[in-house]
Formats: C-alpha cells, structure tokens, sequence
C-alpha cells in the first residue's frame, strides 16, 4: 500500500490518501483525471500500516485546526475528507509529518 499527498490548484487543496501499490489501483489516476497532482508517496508493507499514518496525519491536521475544505460533491471519487486548504499549509510540511511517523 503507499501514503501520497496530492495538491489541486483549482480547488485550492491539499489530498492526504492511501492507496494500494500493485499496477492495477486506479486512485491515483482517477484524482488526476479531477486535476490533482501528485506530490509524494510513500510505500508501505501493509494497507494497515499505511491507514494508520493516514489517520495519525489528519489527526495532527485537526490538532492544528485544519479541516476538511473540499465539498463532497466536488470530489466524484471520495476523499474530501482527507482534503485541507492549500493556503494553511505546505505540502512539504505535511509530508515531513508523515516521514516524521515512520
């Protein structure tokens, strides 16, 4: 499974995701076809693994008053949830977050 952090300029986001890591996963290609670019990603041994950085990253966003920013009805592929405004923060703040827990 990987972690990766993407950004949407149009929407003004940020995306923290998890993924699995064979060829066949599409989430990846689906968020770029929305317009998201990817910035980092990181593998994983396990799908469990990687959900639990996921989960510790948006809890730490929380902690730092970040919330979700996407309306659900601009992401057909899910994920708003994960999503924050790209003007609070930096992606490589996040994704030193997420090394940070490994």
């Amino acid at each position: 499974a990987i972690i990766y952090l993407i950004t949407n300029p149009k929407l003004g986001a940020h995306k923290i995701g998890v993924a699995g890591a064979n060829g066949k996963n599409e989430r990846l290609a689906k968020h770029s076809r929305g317009g998201w670019e990817l910035y980092r990603k990181k593998s994983y041994p396990t799908g469990l693994e990687a959900f639990k950085v996921e989960q510790k990253i948006l809890k730490w966003c929380i902690s730092k008053e970040l919330y979700p920013f996407v309306a659900p009805e601009l992401m057909p592929n899910g994920g708003s949830s994960e999503t924050i405004d790209s003007e609070s923060i930096q992606l490589k703040t996040i994704w030193a977050k997420v090394l940070s827990l490994n």
